[in-house]
């Protein structure tokens, strides 16, 4: 969320609605209770000009607003819902816009004036959904009327109208619908605590009720028919499933679909932490699966999470990962289109991920936030996303806010030739980056440029074009020795949308000598101390069999680490309790002024009834442990206390005065009633810096060539006058490139 004083721009009066009689999604569905958030964006559409949309800034990075309708122009509806497109014969796009009443069809052919086209009354209810098939759509609703099916024929002719309602196949609720269009079978997911019920599309006016599954609550699901490899030409259901309305063992079931009579459980993943398993997404390469959590944001997770599966054997599906942005709202409905993966996340609005970077870890690269007053993980704002259109329209569906028309600009793609390290030369980092524009897209030439800190202090140099490598070179030039750089690559699109690569953190040195190095696989003179009742820190080989925010692999290469407890007893209830656990080095030589202090850590406090409480922390000492300084601290709500190796490095005289009798410990404790609390220790090292002689530069060498002559002559005139550093043609250091400056670099031509 953006500090953005959004009270200036409350276009609709506050008022206060009362839900009453509203149908459940599911047992306890929180929903039902929400408190509407007021609308603090309100209509815009292009025409009213980009002094509107701007005076909206603050809400967004990366993605342009081009229309919002609010709730007061989708018929004074009481909640918006889902959201979906369709595409016609003739190339027209449109958008479906589920309300609480009934279902909007605007076309959006133009994104910045939506045209509404019709509107298909339904059952009153917070919950609707719709999905499209050929030429009709079909929508369902947790308050019943079955499926309505909606011609979307002559729609370029201005009318859209309801041709069937179908109400077999049991109780006529529905939480969401599903369609594999390869295969032509729909999917109602949920309703009471049906799991899925399947209808063939051969008709597709009139959906035909063939079998159903209900082993377990399915309450959404995606349904796809896999065109090459082991699995070609199955129809596979990936299931966001449980017992108990889908809250108990919730998780992730895959299950063959092809032969409806006969419905084989591939798989069955209960993840851990889990609450409430709500919806998920497929990526391109059927790789990974990509699954948000409803309940977890506030109560397991301090952020939101997305759960990452590997589902490349479909028998054998493992959690590959988890990520989260570093934002407190809550997950709810995710797309991917190409390598982009869009996620709805209630108050914190639409959020879009770089899978191409990272599959496992993705960046955040754009977002646009429909609830600017908060990020609260509360049930409200961005209910569902629509990245789908073929012009790279996105649309979203917002529980209070209404609904909205983005366009979300394709990333610039940035490679660097060279991957960042964690020392740079003395000589400066030169760097040579390829840039990757997007076919809708467009960069502005002059944004690339290289952005660095020494210490603190910030400079930055334009990114040069080199048509023989097809690269963009710059230099920062010779770095302070011992120096802390931050530094990065950014360029601009031509609408102003700026996309980065970094930063990266590093020291300046040209050489490095280990001092003092531990892997742990031996005894080195470490100490344990303090009160915790149980899991104190212990030397070991990590175990493998749970999963409870341990560690199971060392990060170093090695095949043991210091870690809190070890166990897989009492269903691997190993974690530190009720007190601290202290890991103490022993005294060590750090009296170099150059010495760096690394080491790999991990803290996990995402698991249990109290996550997100416990810090993990780590102290250094001068002389001897009499006193001791913070080097570091990890909040238990933290993006990094959700497990993870992460490796460290301090240079000691930042923070202790160097000496012979430096000490280092490491301080994991459980604090909170509930708290699951997990750390470990490895690949722990003490460095000493150091930078090669340099030549002592010539004044008035300006190319570094060692000789002054013609060329650095014409560099100085070129930049004759006021001169902001970085500015090496400013030889006295004055501001000015003047007349003393040419005195200078003549008085040592040659």
């Amino acid at each position: 969320m953006k500090n953005t004083p959004f009270h200036r721009y409350c276009f609709l009066p506050l008022a206060t609605l009362l839900l009453a009689g509203l149908a459940s999604a599911h047992e306890d569905d929180p929903k039902a209770s929400r408190v509407p958030i007021p609308n603090m964006i309100g209509a815009y559409s292009e025409s009213e000009g980009a002094s509107r949309r701007n005076a909206l800034g603050g809400l967004a990075e990366g993605v342009v607003l081009r229309s919002a309708i609010p709730l007061s122009g989708l018929g004074n509806a009481i909640s918006g819902s889902d959201c979906w497109g369709y595409v016609s014969p003739s190339g027209r796009e449109y958008a479906l816009v589920t309300v609480y009443d009934g279902m909007f069809v605007y076309e959006i052919t133009d994104p910045g004036s939506p045209d509404e086209i019709g509107f298909i009354s339904g059952p009153n209810s917070d919950w609707h959904d719709v999905k499209v098939y050929q030429d009709y759509c079909y929508v369902v609703s947790e308050g019943g009327q079955g499926i309505q099916v909606v011609s979307l024929a002559n729609v370029d002719s201005g009318s859209v109208s309801l041709v069937n309602t179908v109400t077999t196949g049991g109780t006529t609720a529905s939480h969401n619908v599903a369609i594999d269009e390869a295969s032509g079978f729909l999917y109602r997911c949920g309703g009471g605590n049906n799991g899925l019920r399947i209808y063939d599309l051969s008709n597709p006016s009139s959906p035909n009720f063939v079998a159903q599954w209900d082993t377990r609550y399915v309450h959404d699901a995606q349904i796809v028919t896999y065109d090459s490899g082991p699995w070609a030409g199955r129809q596979i259901a990936f299931c966001c499933s449980g017992f108990n309305g889908g809250s108990v063992d919730t998780g992730l079931d895959i299950l063959d679909v092809t032969n409806k009579s006969n419905i084989q459980v591939l798989a069955n993943l209960v993840y851990p932490s889990g609450r409430y398993s709500h919806q998920c997404w497929i990526d391109e390469d059927r790789k990974y699966v990509y699954l948000n959590d409803e309940l977890d944001e506030g109560n397991n997770a301090p952020f939101t999470k997305t759960f990452v599966f590997d589902v490349e054997d479909l028998q054998n599906p493992f959690l590959a990962s988890t990520f989260d942005n570093g934002n407190t709202s809550i997950g709810h409905n995710l797309y991917i289109q190409g390598n982009l993966l869009y996620e709805a996340n209630y108050t914190s609005g639409m959020r879009v991920f770089d899978l191409g970077q990272n599959p496992l870890d993705p960046p955040e690269i754009a977002f646009y936030d429909t609830v600017p007053s908060t990020d609260a993980a509360s049930f409200n704002g961005l209910w569902s996303i629509y990245p789908y259109f073929p012009s790279g329209t996105v649309i979203g569906s917002d529980f209070d806010n209404g609904f909205f028309v983005w366009t979300v600009a394709q990333p610039i793609g940035l490679t660097l030739d060279a991957i960042p390290g964690d020392l740079v030369p003395s000589s400066g980092i030169e760097a040579s980056v390829q840039i990757t524009v997007p076919q809708s897209g467009a960069l502005d030439p002059n944004s690339p440029k290289l952005m660095w800190s020494v210490d603190g202090n910030g400079s930055e140099a334009p990114l040069v074009y080199q048509p023989a490598s097809d690269r963009w070179v710059a230099s920062t030039g010779p770095l302070p020795c011992n120096g802390d750089v931050v530094w990065s690559v950014e360029v601009s699109n031509d609408e102003g949308l700026s996309f980065a690569l970094g930063p990266f953190s590093a020291v300046v040195a040209d050489n490095f000598d280990v001092t003092f190095e531990d892997d742990f696989e031996s005894n080195s003179g470490w100490t344990v101390s303090g009160n915790a009742l149980d899991g104190g820190w212990t030397r070991g080989v990590p175990i493998t069999d749970c999963d409870r925010g341990n560690p199971t692999s060392t990060p170093d290469g090695s095949s043991a680490c210091f870690l809190t407890d070890n166990s897989n007893a009492n269903n691997c209830n190993s974690d530190v309790d009720d007190g601290q656990t202290i890991l103490t080095s022993p005294i060590l030589d750090a009296s170099d002024p150059s010495t760096v202090v690394s080491y790999w850590r991990w803290h996990s406090n995402a698991f249990g009834a109290a996550p997100g409480v416990d810090a993990f922390r780590v102290q250094c000492s001068s002389n001897g442990g009499t006193s001791w300084v913070a080097l570091e601290t990890v909040t238990g709500n933290s993006p990094e206390s959700s497990g993870g190796w992460y490796r460290k490095q301090f240079l000691i005289e930042d923070f202790v005065a160097n000496s012979t009798t430096f000490q280092i410990r490491f301080i994991s404790e459980d604090i909170a009633d509930g708290s699951v609390v997990e750390s470990a220790v490895d690949g722990f090292a003490l460095t000493t810096l150091s930078c090669d002689d340099a030549p002592p530069a010539v004044p008035g060498d300006l190319n570094g060539d060692g000789d002054v002559d013609f060329d650095d002559l014409i560099g100085l005139l070129a930049s004759w006058g006021p001169c902001g550093p970085p500015c090496p043609e400013d030889l006295d250091g004055n501001g000015q490139v003047e007349f003393s400056d040419l005195l200078t670099l003549l008085g040592n031509w040659g």
